[in-house]
């Protein structure tokens, strides 16, 4: 097992702004920096179930029917634009409501996890990256998978932290309306791009 060349190898996609970095930043603007557990802690475990479906081998036999990784796929697409467009309404909405500290979440632990479970590009990763660095054994893919999660957490934890600090300093609501928005957009349109790849290919 390789930790170090994995360690390397799977840093651009932690560190890639992708849904779970719009999603964390959404719920910080929102709650401040304990909105961004919900998403790391979604996102992590759905992590670790990735690396170990593929441990013990049913992330294969997935991959092998086509069925199913279209399922995967279609499902993974939807989701994603529904977050897209929950996301604008919620900046929508924010531009006419005081936005205050509040233990309720726009994204919660069950979306980030479904978001990663029904995302075709992690399935992938462990399926093809993963097994490169790992061993035989199940332990091997686990400790690649916590790994993996540690560095996922520590950057989204760096972005909220300094999110955080910015949110203390500037109003609030514009800040909220902003990220929302452009967050949405960027879920929405990626969703739509995929689709579109999806059913050209």
């Amino acid at each position: 097992m390789d930790i170090t060349g994995f360690s390397i190898a799977v840093l651009p996609f932690a560190l890639s702004p992708g849904a779970s970095f719009t999603l964390t930043m959404s719920n910080v603007t929102h709650s401040g920096i304990k909105g961004a557990f919900s998403v790391i802690a979604g996102t992590g475990i759905g992590i670790l179930i990735h690396a170990f479906l593929v441990g013990v081998g049913i992330s294969q036999l997935l991959a092998s029917s086509k069925l199913a990784m279209a399922t995967l796929n279609i499902v993974g697409f939807v989701f994603l634009f529904w977050l897209g467009v929950k996301l604008i309404y919620s900046g929508v909405n924010s531009r006419n409501t005081p936005i205050a500290d509040s233990d309720e979440l726009p994204v919660t632990v069950s979306q980030a996890l479904s978001l990663n479970i029904f995302n075709a590009k992690s399935v992938l990763l462990y399926l093809t990256v993963v097994p490169l660095f790992a061993g035989n054994a199940l332990t091997d893919f686990m400790t690649l998978g916590v790994v993996h999660t540690g560095i996922m957490a520590s950057w989204l934890f760096l972005c909220s932290f300094l999110l955080g600090m910015a949110r203390r300093q500037f109003s609030l609501t514009p800040m909220t309306t902003v990220i929302n928005i452009v967050g949405g957009l960027f879920l929405v349109y990626t969703s739509v791009v995929k689709i579109a790849v999806f059913i050209s290919g």
